[in-house]
């Protein structure tokens, strides 16, 4: 058993998911499984999946179920409910890990996890905000983010400051979170409350990921931290 779970959601992402997928493979740190959920594209992004799966039958597992998840947020929650790793990392279909990502993060919540044994920890990052050919946008989110925006009572209160794409959460966390509600809202946010709540969260100053700003983004990047 790999000891990182990546949860790769995906909808209809065939301009950039090969990039996203290739950028995964490429990690320093290699122990991760990809675990792969489509969505029911009605684009080529199943096919290029299945390619990768085939490719890399060790590393990459495609999940096929029923479900018609119709948001991003649903289909991770239903993306958890096939982790089994120590650790678990949300990956879009549209962005670029630097090679470093997962390496880094976990070495973070490791000691995280010693300090604080037998509770839920989350650890996060910023990222560089970058158009759709990966050139810079000379926008970096989350470059210092103050721990009074991710308290309890901040989490609560405003907005979410934690990017899912940039997270790692250990097995304490995403086992205690239960299932998907659309009152929850998005994974990051509802994750990072949780954690905050009866948990820990450490954040890293420092960029991950590339995230790409595109004409189909879910939810693109405003400035102020968070997605």
């Amino acid at each position: 058993m790999a000891e990182v779970d990546i949860l790769l959601a995906a909808y209809n992402g065939e301009k950039f998911i090969a990039e996203q997928i290739e950028s995964i493979l490429a990690q320093t740190y290699q122990d991760f499984r990809l675990i792969i959920r489509d969505d029911d594209s009605t684009d080529n992004t199943p096919a290029i999946i299945e390619e990768y799966a085939a490719r890399y039958p060790d590393k990459i597992q495609v999940v096929h179920d029923d479900a018609v998840c119709r948001s991003a947020a649903a289909n991770f929650f239903q993306l958890l409910t096939y982790a089994s790793a120590d650790y678990v990392m949300f990956s879009d279909q549209d962005d670029y890990w630097l090679p470093y990502k997962v390496q880094a993060l976990l070495w973070h919540m490791k000691e995280a996890e010693r300090a604080n044994p037998r509770k839920p920890v989350m650890v996060f990052t910023g990222f560089e905000v970058v158009d759709k050919e990966l050139h810079s946008m000379k926008i970096y989110g989350s470059v210092d983010v103050p721990e009074y925006l991710y308290s309890f009572t901040t989490m609560l209160m405003m907005n979410n400051c934690v990017a899912g794409c940039t997270e790692m959460i250990n097995r304490v966390l995403y086992k205690n979170i239960g299932g998907y509600d659309e009152r929850c809202g998005y994974h990051d946010a509802f994750t990072a409350l949780y954690a905050s709540a009866v948990g820990v969260i450490v954040y890293l100053t420092m960029q991950s990921i590339k995230y790409r700003q595109h004409d189909n983004n879910d939810i693109g990047y405003t400035g102020g931290g968070g997605q």
